[in-house]
């Protein structure tokens, strides 16, 4: 057939399709994931308006603002420990190169020091940066506190932390260190998923998608082109879930609504397992600042479901509280059985107040509870 007018039309216009199917293919979903997370940012600031209106937040002049700079918040893959902030300026959050959220200390700090490690209720979440357990602990005791809380940390991501910390900061020191690790919560939910290992973070789901699709790029094909509408599609959903959006989309999310994601409560074998998961990790903790000569102490958090302080405010999350109701006592009795040095705050915050804002994080109240407990327990002495 001779090579005709119509023939080259033809051709310039498959051409032109395959272009067009292709950048949709690729630019589409990044403009749609764009489209999605604007949307969500909308959403999530209702649930911000939300959390304003608590109690908790009357009078407390920074408290939109906090909020405000919390949406800034960034997190970057950080190996062995696996993420932590980047670093942030704000008016009340404020995070180093290092990925610590900094402690506002008093005049006059003492040479003794303290690290604090554990996940986002030792980071601070819903306090700016002069109301954190680190920043409250130095203000009573005139001590320098580091803070290396973390948001989403377990007890097995802390003791990394703590490798991290020995291996890169001057250790030359004067005197004793005394290292406390704050946590049970994240390991009794984390443990206790039925998606995931026992000692795996929150977020191993996630990263191994993200290693198989990388995989995908590397075996090259077709795929190549069509993994950006897969990883939009994959994105979506995890939008979806994240806005409280997942009932349209699939299984929500949402801490109400975790269904059979947690099995703790009628699987005894698993609760047994995620105990013993927290008490080796705070062993292994243990002997490692043993032999750097400092001090070790683990501490049992306070929940809501376990606590008398008032509660009336906040919505029921009973599928995260069975979790609560069948790990303490597990977690209590396994450390009872070693020789870990370990003391109990779950009832510390039994007060009749507002303190909590959700199913473990607290107001500045409830942060200056737990510092004067650790103050007295580590007998640094509260002035």
């Amino acid at each position: 057939m001779p090579w005709t007018r119509n023939t080259t039309k033809t051709l310039w216009i498959n051409i032109g399709l395959c272009l067009i199917v292709v950048g949709l293919l690729t630019i589409g979903p990044i403009m749609g994931i764009k489209i999605i997370k604007k949307y969500v940012e909308i959403r999530t600031s209702g649930n911000v308006d939300t959390l304003l209106q608590l109690p908790n937040y009357a009078n407390i002049e920074w408290a939109e603002q906090y909020w405000s700079d919390h949406a800034k918040l960034r997190h970057q893959y950080t190996d062995y420990v696996t993420w932590l902030p980047k670093t942030l300026t704000t008016d009340t959050i404020n995070i180093d190169e290092t990925g610590r959220r900094i402690t506002i200390y008093p005049k006059k700090v003492h040479t003794n020091e303290v690290w604090l490690f554990g996940g986002s209720t030792m980071w601070g979440f819903g306090v700016d940066d002069a109301n954190t357990i680190a920043s409250q602990l130095a203000s009573l005791t005139e001590v320098s506190t580091v803070n290396f809380g973390v948001n989403g940390y377990s007890s097995r991501q802390d003791v990394q932390r703590l490798i991290q910390a020995y291996s890169t900061l001057d250790n030359d020191k004067d005197e004793s260190r005394t290292v406390v690790f704050y946590g049970g919560l994240n390991d009794a939910i984390y443990s206790c998923r039925t998606d995931k290992s026992v000692s795996a973070t929150v977020s191993q789901i996630r990263i191994r998608k993200a290693m198989e699709n990388d995989q995908i790029i590397h075996e090259g094909s077709f795929q190549l082109v069509l993994r950006p509408a897969t990883v939009f599609l994959e994105e979506f959903m995890t939008v979806a879930r994240a806005s409280r959006l997942g009932g349209l989309f699939g299984s929500g999310s949402s801490k109400g609504e975790a269904g059979g994601l947690y099995g703790c409560h009628n699987d005894s074998e698993l609760a047994e397992l995620a105990a013993m998961n927290l008490v080796d990790n705070w062993r292994m903790a243990q002997g490692i600042v043993e032999s750097q000569g400092d001090r070790f102490m683990a501490i049992l958090q306070p929940v809501a479901a376990l606590s008398e302080s008032r509660l009336d405010h906040l919505p029921a999350t009973p599928t995260l509280d069975e979790q609560y109701e069948t790990m303490y006592p597990i977690f209590r009795q396994h450390l009872g059985n070693t020789d870990v040095q370990w003391s109990d705050f779950s009832t510390v915050l039994d007060r009749n107040e507002y303190i909590f804002i959700d199913d473990a994080h607290v107001t500045p109240n409830g942060n200056r509870y737990i510092a004067e407990s650790l103050a007295e327990l580590l007998i640094l002495g509260v002035g």
